[in-house]
């Protein structure tokens, strides 16, 4: 999560970065840089632009900041926005730059109709959904269950047997988590090529990912919509193949780790 700041500073050439703190524009704080941010001068806190990418939607750190961003603002119990007591501003997950290196992409022999990467055996919405691709399209060539490892390096890692099961795919289901929305599956399917069909999401981001033009979306309450939604595009390449084409293009034009510091610093100047 930190490197979509360090990253994205790093290639936006609209920044320069610099090691003084009393004469910067801006100081960017990641959630684990907070016992140092709540130390800072008053002055300092007054040009404090803090990244909050926990997933924790009730969570936000209690020091005064310029701008406060969030990705997790969306409590899926209700699928309602979280009130709280300052400006909050929704952001979003990205592409990992090593994402952007993903050539010929379109070239794979797609021989998986549906891949699901999650886990069947836990009290989830993500293994209710993978259940039931199993129990229902096992006549076709899919891939259910975890590939490669999972938590703290499979999110923040690019692993080869992961992604070639990806690029494989013709189709790749997702699901957000129970409580919360944003996961990196979401882009890491849009730059392998595969069409992402995902449950729908309330989360605004700038250049929207658009239902049908750049993905799918689903409702994760009726698995017989989705049911129905594999089955449409599994018997229309074509369209299929549009959809995932238009996705990974808008993706990497404008959801680079660059665009969201972009997005950053055009709601400061606001």
């Amino acid at each position: 999560k930190k490197n979509i700041i360090n990253n994205g500073l790093i290639l936006n050439n609209k920044i320069k970065i610099t090691k003084n703190i009393d004469t910067c524009d801006f100081i960017f704080m990641d959630y684990r840089d907070y016992d140092k941010a709540k130390n800072y001068k008053k002055e300092y806190l007054k040009k404090l632009v803090i990244i909050d990418y926990r997933d924790d939607t009730n969570k936000v750190f209690d020091i005064p900041c310029l701008k406060y961003f969030k990705r997790s603002v969306v409590s899926k119990d209700n699928f309602e926005f979280t009130k709280y007591n300052k400006e909050i501003i929704p952001i979003s997950y990205c592409l990992k730059n090593e994402m952007l290196e993903f050539k010929g992409v379109n070239e794979y022999n797609r021989n998986i109709d549906i891949s699901i990467f999650f886990e069947l055996n836990k009290n989830s919405y993500r293994s209710k959904v993978a259940n039931f691709i199993k129990d229902n399209f096992s006549n076709y060539n899919i891939h259910v269950g975890l590939i490669g490892k999972n938590g703290k390096i499979g999110r923040n890692s690019i692993q080869k047997e992961y992604f070639d099961k990806m690029f494989h795919s013709k189709i790749v289901v997702s699901c957000n988590p129970c409580y919360w929305e944003g996961d990196w599956r979401t882009w890491e399917t849009l730059s392998s090529g595969a069409l992402l069909i995902v449950d729908k999401m309330l989360t605004p981001i700038k250049n929207p990912l658009l239902h049908q033009k750049h993905l799918v979306y689903y409702d994760r309450n009726n698995l017989e919509e989705l049911k129905n939604i594999l089955l449409y595009y599994l018997q229309n390449d074509n369209l299929r193949k549009k959809i995932s084409n238009e996705g990974r293009l808008h993706a990497i034009k404008y959801h680079k780790t660059s665009d969201r510091i972009d997005e950053i610093i055009n709601e400061i100047n606001k």
